[in-house]
């Protein structure tokens, strides 16, 4: 099906709420920051193209125009301490990747702490932060997804990564597929407000494409090598060291 001019796409944030339509931001990320205080819960920002998109540690995330989908939404706190609001970052790479493989992307797996992979090439990442807005806290969830971005274009990146177009061999309507993640993430924060994050650490184990193997953590000038033995229920990843299991809450995980 080929997709409707981007100014025109029919897509409505969580739970109905507004979508914000920009054909190009710095990042969705800061335009969330900027105009929390305006927006209503659920509300979705969605750009066609970030000049300065980011990843953890402001890494930039190359974002180009009428490509990939990367867009913001906001969440309120409901049922939800601040302590475990962050791991909404993991439930979303989950039921992302979840959705991916019900439409036929074989291989699609996660890594800690916020990346959807396949095939050991990063498709996407996620990341989220809680914000103080009226004297209460919200929680802005970002995602960059590579979807229709070609394998030259990616060249520019330092590291391996992928796109659906790569993956497929066709371009997809990100449109519809932007339709079906909303769709997707309104039930996973449903479940996640009432069920917690346990049922999403058994999802993400079933994923996880590094469990079980001999993994590297690095933060700065640090380095954390062992056996990745799966996350616990704050978010931190456990690691089997020499020395003993030891809990890292942050780092680049590497093989």
């Amino acid at each position: 099906m080929i997709e409707t001019s981007f100014d025109l796409w029919n897509v409505k944030g969580l739970f109905s709420a507004p979508a914000i339509l920009s054909e190009s931001l710095d990042s969705t990320h800061a335009e969330m920051k900027r105009s929390v205080h305006l927006l209503k819960d659920g509300t979705l920002i969605i750009a066609n193209e970030q000049k300065k998109g980011k990843g953890r540690h402001l890494r930039n995330w190359i974002s180009p125009y009428n490509k990939n989908l990367y867009f913001n939404f906001l969440l309120p706190l409901n049922g939800v301490s601040l302590s475990q609001a962050p791991l909404f970052m993991q439930v979303t790479a989950i039921a992302i990747a979840e959705l991916l493989k019900d439409f036929g992307v074989m291989g699609v797996n996660v890594k800690w702490p916020n990346d959807i992979w396949v095939n050991r090439e990063k498709l996407g990442g996620i990341i989220a932060e809680v914000l103080s807005v009226n004297s209460s806290y919200k929680l802005s969830v970002g995602v960059g997804l590579n979807v229709n971005v070609s394998r030259e274009e990616l060249m520019l990146i330092d590291r391996p990564t992928t796109s659906l177009s790569i993956l497929s061999g066709k371009n997809w309507n990100r449109e519809i597929l932007l339709q079906k993640i909303v769709l997707t993430l309104e039930n996973a924060f449903e479940s996640f407000q009432k069920e917690g994050i346990k049922p999403w650490l058994e999802k993400w184990e079933k994923m996880d494409l590094f469990l079980g193997n001999k993994v590297r953590i690095v933060e700065g000038e640090k380095k954390l090598e062992g056996i990745l033995l799966g996350i616990n229920e704050n978010g931190s990843l456990a690691l089997k060291t020499p020395e003993g299991v030891k809990n890292v809450f942050f780092g680049d995980l590497e093989i």
